[in-house]
């Protein structure tokens, strides 16, 4: 991300240097709310220019289950761009996201596929069957989260005891490897216990 607008042949044209903001919108028909802000918080900020970086903030935001847009927001006139891709010094390419849109001046909203390096990490509570466990659902190493090992259980098995059986050895590695303390490894193993799964 960059707050500068362009770059013409090695000089900046940016009309400020303030951090851009990201704003937490609820998503009203696949689309960010044009009346409604959740949060609003400033990202962090390299002050150069000629240097693409990612820029992050830590946030303390509880939201309910949902679809939800970050959109990035210039302060006082500035302009900003999201990187999408790159060839010097090295060839870039973006992942492809759902990146909503915002007109400030008319309210329209919209979303669309575009490519866009951004990555949005939050924690959300893992759930087995509609069990509450209380445990963080983390991303692990492998990019894999907690959730995603308890849905490989529940496909493997074909009764409830291979389910509870698999998430006992699950947690086993997980508490050993020091991802969840014996607390938390009883709430998912109790959750399981109770699941309606297979």
């Amino acid at each position: 991300m960059n707050n500068c607008i362009s770059i013409v042949e090695g000089v900046p044209l940016c009309p400020g240097t303030l951090p851009l903001t990201v704003q937490i919108r609820p998503s009203v028909n696949g689309v960010p709310d044009p009346f409604t802000v959740l949060g609003s918080f400033s990202l962090t900020h390299d002050n150069d220019p000629l240097t693409v970086s990612y820029e992050s903030v830590a946030l303390n935001l509880t939201l309910q289950p949902g679809t939800y847009f970050a959109l990035f927001a210039p302060d006082n006139g500035d302009q900003g761009f999201l990187l999408a891709s790159a060839t010097v010094p090295f060839s870039y390419q973006a992942g492809s996201i759902t990146m909503g849109f915002l007109n400030p001046f008319t309210g329209k909203s919209s979303a669309s596929q575009q490519f866009g390096a951004v990555r949005i990490l939050g924690e959300t509570s893992l759930l087995i069957d509609g069990c509450d466990t209380g445990v963080s659902d983390i991303l692990l190493p492998g990019a894999a989260t907690i959730s995603d090992l308890v849905r490989d259980c529940a496909e493997r098995a074909s009764n409830h005891g291979q389910f509870v059986s698999c998430i006992s050895h699950l947690t086993n590695d997980l508490k050993r490897n020091g991802f969840i303390t014996v607390q938390e490894k009883s709430a998912i193993q109790k959750c399981a216990a109770q699941a309606d799964i297979p």
